[in-house]
């Protein structure tokens, strides 16, 4: 499920001081999750919720995953064995991009 912080999230990438409150403090839902939007940024004004709305969640779950692999690129970068596969791939396909390599081998059953 895509909540209004992944939509602000994907709007502004690097953006500190948002926080989406799911319920009251009295533990009552809010009729509307907007509602729940805690806005402590005082460079970048709050989206409205029009904006908000208008995103396709399509758009914020590619941009998830793409955050995703990123993080797993960077993590097998340092891998000897990740290394190795890859340098072996390069013999074969001298323009693969470590990314693509990756993206490549997460579908990989391992036997």
């Amino acid at each position: 499920m895509i909540t209004y912080l992944d939509k602000i999230l994907y709007l502004y990438p690097t953006i500190q001081r948002v926080m989406l409150w799911e319920t009251r403090y009295d533990g009552t839902p809010f009729e509307d999750p907007y509602d729940g939007i805690v806005w402590e940024n005082t460079e970048i004004d709050k989206p409205s919720k029009e904006i908000l709305d208008a995103i396709p969640e399509a758009l914020v779950i590619a941009a998830k995953k793409e955050k995703q692999l990123d993080a797993l690129c960077e993590s097998l970068k340092s891998d000897f064995t990740t290394k190795m596969m890859y340098k072996e791939a390069l013999k074969t396909n001298v323009d693969l991009s470590f990314k693509d390599f990756v993206k490549s081998i997460q579908d990989m059953e391992i036997v």
